[in-house]
């Protein structure tokens, strides 16, 4: 069981750099392909480290073929998810991602043959409904969701299509490899499209206080994802894609604990609404989580 060491470790990192996240989009830097630019820097640096310890194995064009798609597949996903942030709230941005695990089972079960019985549809079915009532608002009138989840659901399924696509890398190459070839190449196409985009604008825009002030965190909060995407290449290495995502849905949890700790202790870092009511539906939400992930682990 020690994969489950590693997505519970890659999910609570995730859950840090998504508080920092949220606080460099709304408060620094409000443009999601400028902090793509600039995070992926560290992605960069990390992924030269590994290629200069682990050398390349003999790589074959389809494995090659395949990178290139998850490396769409990963920028478009992390580009929404940037834009979500500038939306919505991060503790119902997050939960509302983590209905991903239905796609992927799907996406799983008919690309890697992997197998479903009855314990892993009631922990997914337990998984979604938690993710989805936690990311529901209520006013003095009615119920309502977030107005991102149309945008994070497309975030969701691409996150969903990269994992499948990775699974299938792993059974290939090793996770280094992976990492390394994917992170010298990614990070570079995205360099090349915010050139494209800010032009001699970039100078302006680095300029402004707020930004210069931003950069330092963004390349923070970028390497701690560094970090858990390695975790989650070794968890990938040794379970299903299906037992990897029950487990991982636990991030909301850490989000949520974590953005309760920061707004009660650095309220000019994130400040989000906790009233009694909104705390309960959280609560439930994050029991049914929680049992989801126990029901995959004792499966």
């Amino acid at each position: 069981m020690s994969w489950v060491f590693f997505i519970i470790l890659a999910t609570a990192l995730y859950a840090i750099a998504n508080i920092i996240d949220s606080h460099v989009i709304n408060k620094k830097i409000n443009n999601a392909l400028f902090v793509l630019s600039v995070g992926y820097l560290s992605y960069f640096i990390i992924a030269l480290v590994i290629l200069i310890i682990f050398p390349l194995e003999n790589i074959s064009s389809k494995v090659m073929g395949l990178v290139l798609l998850s490396i769409i597949f990963n920028f478009l996903c992390v580009w929404l998810y940037y834009k979500t942030l500038s939306i919505e709230e991060v503790s119902r941005v997050i939960p509302i991602f983590f209905v991903y695990p239905v796609f992927s089972t799907f996406l799983a079960v008919i690309f890697l043959g992997e197998s479903l019985d009855f314990i892993k549809c009631l922990a997914i079915a337990l998984a979604v409904l938690g993710a989805l009532l936690i990311s529901i608002k209520r006013n003095a009138k009615k119920l309502k969701f977030s107005k991102a989840i149309g945008l994070i659901l497309i975030s969701s399924f691409l996150y969903s299509s990269l994992l499948v696509v990775d699974k299938y890398i792993l059974s290939e190459i090793s996770y280094w490899n992976l990492f390394s070839i994917k992170f010298t190449i990614y990070p570079v196409l995205v360099f090349i499209l915010a050139f494209l985009v800010f032009k001699k604008k970039i100078l302006v825009f680095l300029e402004k206080e707020k930004v210069k002030k931003g950069i330092p965190l963004v390349l923070m909060t970028f390497g701690i994802g560094a970090l858990a995407t390695i975790m989650i290449y070794i968890a990938l290495t040794k379970t299903s894609v299906i037992n990897l995502v029950v487990i991982d849905v636990t991030q909301p949890l850490f989000v949520f604990i974590f953005s309760l700790f920061v707004t009660l202790f650095l309220p000019k870092m994130l400040k989000e609404r906790f009233d009694p009511r909104t705390l309960i539906l959280k609560l439930i939400a994050t029991i049914l989580i929680i049992s989801a992930g126990i029901l995959i682990a004792i499966n």
